[in-house]
């Protein structure tokens, strides 16, 4: 994780095993940003489970609470979409910049 301005670059595959480590970073990264609002670039960050993805969420909704509204940059399709279904993105407490399209695979 490194800041540039007000953006937090977030980067690597994080899965069930390793989100919880994770999140707490990103918590402590955010402790005392430089600046407000806060920008999380996600462009470089997998997020490899629904485990991941949901604590992942967890600490967003804990950033916004005690940082006021998130601007989520290119995140990844599965956390863009839970955040919708969870109705997360209609509090206005996190909002998307330009989500990521995953491409569709196919098992040969």
């Amino acid at each position: 994780m490194t800041w540039q301005g007000t953006t937090l670059h977030l980067q690597g595959d994080v899965d069930r095993g390793s989100v919880d480590a994770f999140a707490e970073a990103l918590v402590a990264a955010c402790a005392e940003p430089p600046a407000l609002p806060l920008t999380l670039d996600m462009a470089e960050l997998e997020l490899e489970d629904g485990v991941s993805v949901a604590r992942m969420i967890t600490a967003l909704r804990a950033l916004a609470a005690r940082h006021g509204p998130l601007q989520l940059r290119a995140a990844p399709q599965m956390l863009a979409h839970t955040l919708y279904k969870a109705g997360i993105l209609n509090t206005g407490a996190v909002a998307l910049e330009a989500p990521r399209q995953e491409e569709a695979t196919t098992a040969n």
